[in-house]
């Protein structure tokens, strides 16, 4: 609605607009605006950040993807004791020696799949320190419920203590 007042004024100019700005505020169209914490912006950066990473660890390593790719060479994993990292690097030590080519793709991704780990790793040690506010903590004490949730919930719904009001004089700078 203040978009659509705005347009019918007659010429568009920085100084009509200040002046349709200003009626429309002490008509009362605004409502008020929460404004978030620059602390629950950080944490919610943090967050999207981390779920990048791990959308991208997970499309590097997948490991149906490796043994496929490795089975057309005639690599089979099998089932092993310590995980599929563990195998994946057995394997690249000890049956590449006939294609150095294959060897050098998968190490390259065993490599970038553990950079990635390494990465998410640092941003959730970044994302630990932010738990020890209060309403995080409060959070956690729900069952199910870890610090990714946690901060989640927080950084959505915290607001900085000043709060725009429509009622409120606006300053106006020269």
């Amino acid at each position: 609605m203040p978009n659509a007042a705005l347009k019918m004024r007659p010429l568009k100019t920085d100084r009509n607009d200040a002046a349709g700005l200003a009626q429309i505020m002490r008509t009362g169209w605004f409502k008020q605006v929460r404004i978030k914490s620059r602390e629950s912006y950080q944490v919610r950066a943090l967050l999207v950040a981390r779920e990048m990473l791990v959308r991208i660890r997970v499309k590097i390593e997948n490991e149906n993807e490796i043994r496929g790719l490795l089975r057309t060479f005639g690599v089979l994993f099998g089932k092993r004791v310590g995980g599929f990292t563990r195998r994946a690097n057995e394997i690249i030590a000890g049956e590449f020696h006939v294609s150095p080519e294959i060897r050098l793709i998968a190490e390259t991704l065993m490599k970038a799949s553990a950079l990635m780990l390494d990465q998410i790793k640092n941003l959730d040690r970044r994302l630990m320190k932010s738990r020890r506010q209060t309403r995080p903590r409060l959070f956690m004490t729900m069952p199910g419920v870890g610090v990714i949730t946690a901060l989640s919930v927080t950084s959505s719904f915290t607001m900085d203590r000043a709060s725009v009001d429509h009622r409120a004089p606006v300053p106006i700078s020269a």
